[in-house]
């Protein structure tokens, strides 16, 4: 039997290119009701990052040409993409001007536990945890500051 190993080098190829200018074309593909990104040279497919506040790209946009950045690309296995362009939620632009404007936000408490206290931060699409405290309970007002926003995270602290 006459076994050759190949090596497939075009994730090392993107993973060099990544590291010194990370924007990439690729098409959005959709496989088992999770999203890809194929990248459009190499045919390699990245599995995409959704933010839990991003509106979820709609049908007729797969298949169409997208621009991607990869992100992990430390650990080549586990690279992934993120749109460039993304939509959010109206809630995720209102927590954004909130935590550059440093202004206060009235919590409603949704669920206390031994561990925590969660919390709906805007409307009951933009939740926190604060440290558990005593006294307080499920529909109480906390007047809290969001601490820092991302498109996968928040945190906030309580005033």
């Amino acid at each position: 039997v006459d076994i050759q190993y190949q090596y497939n080098t075009a994730l090392d190829v993107i993973i060099d290119r990544a590291k010194k200018e990370n924007l990439f074309t690729g098409y959005l593909k959709e496989v088992d009701g999770k999203f890809y990104v194929k990248e459009i040279e190499s045919y390699l497919f990245f599995p995409l990052i959704i933010s839990p506040w991003q509106v979820m790209p709609p049908q007729n946009e797969l298949n169409e040409p997208v621009t991607f950045l990869l992100e992990n690309i430390d650990k080549k296995e586990k690279a992934s993409a993120r749109l460039t362009k993304t939509k959010y939620i109206p809630e995720y632009y209102t927590a954004v001007k909130c935590q550059r404007e440093n202004t206060p936000v009235d919590a409603t408490i949704y669920k206390i536990t031994p561990h925590g206290i969660y919390v709906n931060v805007i409307a009951d699409k933009i939740q926190g945890k604060l440290p558990f405290k005593e006294g307080l309970k499920e529909n109480d007002k906390v007047a809290v500051k969001i601490v820092y926003m991302s498109a996968d995270k928040v945190i906030i602290e309580a005033l």
